[in-house]
């Protein structure tokens, strides 16, 4: 009896050894390009600067079956403040990402119409931004940043964005508009959607290694950010990792890791 019992025992540990998928993201092969990357010796990967980066694969999603992220993290820079984002891109059964657009408000991004825009417009002139337009800024939105973030919010999809003589810019929309938009009318960009940081969200690391996990199970009506479950229809996802700091400041990720169950 003892003997059937420490055997049914060690099949269990067995299947679930081969119950589960492990990925270690160690090296720049694992990742789609990344600008203010490097790749170290001790499976440490460090970022310079400002870095938007995701790995280059996506994996398998099925949301009743926990995904695990772990890693170890911390900043070089004593006297730094960088900002971390860790989580997924998620996508859906097509492999399109999903981009909960609405939340996504873009600081410094307020503007207004410096003209009429009729019904049917497929361009809008607009007020100058205090700073640069980032290539993410797809979207303009009615309202200002302050009333944000809301779901109502009809978003205006941009196709080109150019700067005129007089340094204010030209908008040249995806469709006309479909009702008139009054001089001096305040909008807002928007970008593409964030990701799903579930690990890490807009924490500054300690001096000293932290190690971090985080696990994402279970499906979701809305779009926090930082939740524990998939966004709503995921079945595809890829780990993504944002820093905001100043250019001449670090963080380092060491041991970076998804453990996924599988059936």
């Amino acid at each position: 009896m003892k003997a059937n019992l420490f055997t049914l025992i060690f099949l269990c540990v067995i299947h679930i050894a081969l119950s589960e998928q492990i990925i270690d993201y160690r090296q720049s092969s694992d990742f789609a390009p990344c600008k203010g990357v490097s790749f170290l010796d001790d499976n440490t990967i460090e970022f310079s600067g400002i870095v938007d980066c995701e790995t280059a694969h996506i994996f398998k999603v099925k949301p009743a079956l926990p995904v695990t992220i772990s890693f170890e993290i911390r900043r070089l820079s004593e006297g730094s403040k960088p900002l971390v984002y860790v989580g997924f891109w998620t996508y859906d059964a097509d492999r399109i990402r999903i981009q909960p657009r609405f939340l996504r408000c873009e600081r410094g991004g307020e503007t207004s119409l410096l003209a009429d825009a009729p019904e049917g417009a497929t361009t809008l002139r607009l007020k100058t931004l205090q700073r640069q337009p980032a290539k993410s800024w797809k979207y303009l939105a009615l309202g200002s940043r302050k009333d944000c973030p809301i779901p109502q919010f009809e978003l205006i999809l941009i196709k080109s964005l150019r700067s005129l003589e007089d340094n204010s810019l030209e908008a040249t929309i995806d469709a006309p508009l479909t009702t008139s938009i009054s001089a001096d009318t305040v909008l807002h960009f928007h970008g593409d959607g964030p990701g799903m940081y579930a690990a890490y969200d807009a924490k500054t690391p300690e001096n000293e290694y932290t190690t971090v996990t985080a696990t994402v199970v279970g499906e979701q009506e809305g779009f926090p950010m930082a939740d524990k479950r998939w966004w709503k229809g995921t079945r595809f996802a890829k780990p993504r990792i944002v820093v905001y700091q100043s250019k001449n400041d670090k963080i380092q990720i060491r041991n970076l890791q998804v453990r996924i169950t599988t059936p």
